[in-house]
């Protein structure tokens, strides 16, 4: 998978994470305004209670009720309270994940330049190693064979042409005195 994708792909799960953390605290925010809220009215309503100098059993009975009512939304609040700071800190420890690796990958993708720089250096070496073998194979199994068989030809031609050219220079020097013994004799 190239790293350009996964390095987008990253991002984009950072964003998520970073959007539902967000989402995550306005909802802690909210929780925590209701919790102060009904905190507030319970104590009003104990405040109340102490109050009414009517002992009517309705009364008291509602208040009662309104009580433990308001104490079990509380409660209740309170759990999703810490349910919802529990997600919102697993969030938190995964977007630290993924920000490590995206931080790891970036560190090493910064070599990919000039990895890519030496991979097509060395292909281009490779070719011309492959060009001069190809060559090498051709002079050494026959594909050079006229290569040979002229530089065969020059060397003889030359030795040959040596040759006569000596036997002819020898013949005129050795010639000459033959001549002049047979006038003198």
């Amino acid at each position: 998978m190239p790293k350009t994708i996964i390095i987008e792909s990253l991002k984009q799960q950072i964003e998520q994470l970073e959007k539902r953390n967000t989402e995550l605290e306005q909802e802690n925010k909210n929780l925590e305004e209701q919790k102060n809220d009904l905190a507030t009215q319970n104590e009003e309503l104990a405040s109340h209670s102490g109050e009414v100098s009517d002992p009517g059993q309705i009364l008291e009975s509602s208040i009662v009720n309104g009580e433990e009512e308001y104490k079990e939304k509380i409660k209740t609040l309170e759990e999703t309270l810490d349910s919802e700071t529990q997600k919102r800190e697993t969030a938190e420890s995964e977007l630290q994940a993924v920000k490590d690796k995206y931080q790891t990958l970036m560190e090493n993708s910064g070599n990919v330049l000039q990895l890519t720089e030496e991979i097509e250096k060395l292909k281009e070496e490779n070719t011309n190693l492959s060009e001069g073998k190809s060559f090498l194979d051709i002079f050494m199994t026959g594909g050079g064979d006229d290569v040979l068989k002229t530089a065969m030809i020059k060397w003889f031609l030359s030795g040959a042409g040596v040759l006569i050219a000596g036997w002819l220079i020898g013949r005129s020097f050795s010639g000459g005195s033959r001549r002049k013994r047979g006038i003198l004799a």
